[in-house]
């Protein structure tokens, strides 16, 4: 959706890296193999990084469409994949929070929506044991609705439900504290709907 921070922060990132492949094309097609010509009109041996540009080069330039091909596969397969696996619709989440510039967008997302989410369910008086289940569904990230259900399985197992959620690693280390108090003073969908706001 246009209003997801992180979908429109990945639109730019895409877009630059589109432009910047098309640059890098270009460059490797029409500008390299005229200093190819160049150098061999020198007689010198080149050294072997620069043979490897200019082999990648002639490459591109001989073979593009296997480059394209390529592409287009992989991308039809990940689109038919990718659904049916929650490995692969994990990956995503997984890549955006190893990428330092995504990471803080996510996380600052991510605690929002949990936050908003879990204040709904409270005020809809939701039982707390069905409260991380609920909260698992609802949520667009497929590695925090996994770390839900995980937090899940550590209450039915006897943890405490502010313990358990506070051991989540996306988000932030200010939900962990506000439900920990929130919990204990019995102001948790206040203070989630603080945090959400």
């Amino acid at each position: 959706p246009a209003s997801n921070p992180i979908a429109n922060a990945l639109v730019v990132i895409v877009g630059a890296l589109v432009i910047g492949l098309f640059v890098v094309a270009i460059i490797s097609i029409f500008v390299l193999p005229q200093f190819a010509e160049m150098y061999a009109s020198f007689g010198s041996e080149l050294p072997s990084l620069t043979l490897l540009v200019f082999n990648t080069s002639n490459f591109l330039a001989d073979y593009w469409w296997i480059v394209v091909v390529g592409l287009a596969g992989w991308s039809l397969a990940w689109k038919a994949v990718a659904p049916r696996s929650a490995f692969m619709r994990q990956i995503p989440g997984w890549m955006a929070m190893r990428t330092p510039l995504l990471r803080r967008l996510q996380r600052n997302v991510q605690t929002a929506q949990l936050s908003r989410t879990l204040a709904f369910l409270l005020g809809e008086d939701f039982a707390q044991t069905r409260l991380l289940p609920a909260a698992a569904e609802a949520i667009d990230s497929a590695v925090l609705s996994e770390q839900l259900r995980k937090a899940q399985q550590r209450v039915d197992a006897g943890t405490p439900f502010e313990e358990a959620l506070g051991e989540l690693s996306l988000p932030s280390q200010r939900l962990s504290e506000a439900i920990s108090v929130g919990a204990r003073t019995n102001r948790l969908q206040n203070i989630l709907e603080r945090i959400a706001a």
